[in-house]
């Protein structure tokens, strides 16, 4: 193997490393957060409720759903498994938390529970800048994982063009 090559071949590894660790964190996160609410929804419906965008029964549905949402998204980007529909789901719902936070929800945001190490990270101001982190990182886990998919340049075929006839 040249040195060229073992050079592109350690730079795709680690651009998988970092794919892969982008991919792992965002899904860990859903995976840890949803199972929180998964584990107290009383809690979980009082704060989906404290945010009054939708009826009451509607409240409550969603904070049935949403967490196993979270989960099951999680555990399939991991998996690889409906990779592209996992991150489109998550992306949608880190928008709409992103847009929920901007309007200026001003309660808990019901991401993790009081008692938990990462609720520093959802309060305030801090939650807007770590949803908005979690899509990022989704975003380059997309374009790393496209470029990963790509043919090296040597990969692709010879074409030869015939001269044109007169």
């Amino acid at each position: 193997m040249t040195t060229a090559a073992s050079g592109r071949n350690a730079s795709w590894i680690g651009w998988a490393v970092l794919e892969w660790t982008a991919r792992l964190a965002v899904a860990l996160l859903f995976i840890y957060t949803g199972y929180t609410k998964v584990m107290d929804p009383a809690t979980f419906i009082k704060e989906v409720r404290s945010y009054e965008l939708m009826p009451l029964a509607l409240s409550n549905f969603t904070a049935l759903v949403l967490p196993w949402v979270e989960i099951i998204a999680g555990l399939l980007l991991i998996a690889s498994v409906w990779r592209r529909e996992a991150r489109i789901l998550l992306a949608l719902m880190l928008v709409v938390f992103i847009v929920a936070k901007a309007a200026g929800h001003g309660g808990d945001c019901g991401c993790v529970p009081t008692y938990s190490f990462l609720k520093p990270l959802f309060e305030g101001w801090m939650g807007f800048v770590t949803n908005a982190v979690l899509l990022l990182l989704l975003g380059v886990e997309t374009f790393l994982e496209r470029l990963r998919r790509k043919p090296a340049p040597e990969a692709l075929p010879d074409i030869k063009q015939e001269p044109a006839s007169a």
